[in-house]
């Protein structure tokens, strides 16, 4: 009986470490449409967003980010998805409509204007030919979107950070 408590005890324990390490919901907002005008007033100029994703009860988040240029009336997307479409496989460009989130919301990680989101647009023009991974989707432990907007942020030398639900990337950008 006792030794039946301390194996019951052992296994709850355990259960509490591995919960331990996954990460909080990320509450997001509703996308705000002013955020698009504004992109698009500031041309060139890029944005980050997270939408967390609902069937992880929101402890993991979907990257992606939006670009628009002087002169350019549309705004990009660019994006790393889990199943392959088109011709840069699982790397969609302009595939989705900006603000569609995973039925979350989606936060504004970070947002670069003028001469600040030039590398970073360049970048996202160069991922279909540069992005190593854009032939592979693993959710866990990656390449995934979290890793490809990890390498765009190396790339192009912009600061954002990823939060903690960005599972995958950590993963090896070489």
């Amino acid at each position: 009986m006792r030794r039946r408590r301390r194996l019951a005890l052992g296994g709850l324990l355990g259960l509490l470490g591995l919960l331990a390490l996954v990460p909080p919901p990320l509450a997001c907002p509703e996308p705000d449409p002013a955020s698009i005008a504004h992109l698009v007033a500031s041309a060139p100029a890029v944005q980050l967003w997270a939408s967390p994703i609902i069937f992880l009860d929101s402890r993991a988040v979907h990257p992606h980010f939006l670009y628009t240029l002087p002169g350019d009336p549309n705004i990009h997307r660019v994006e790393i998805w889990q199943t392959a479409h088109g011709p840069h496989s699982h790397l969609l460009v302009d595939w989705i409509s900006p603000l569609r989130d995973q039925d979350r919301g989606m936060c504004l990680l970070g947002e670069r204007t003028g001469p600040d989101a030039e590398a970073v647009i360049d970048a996202l023009q160069q991922a279909p030919s540069d992005y190593r991974w854009s032939d592979t989707y693993l959710p866990v432990p990656g390449p995934n979107s979290n890793t490809f907007a990890t390498a765009i942020l190396e790339q192009s030398g912009w600061d954002v950070r990823l939060p903690r639900q960005a599972i995958g990337q950590r993963f090896p950008l070489r």
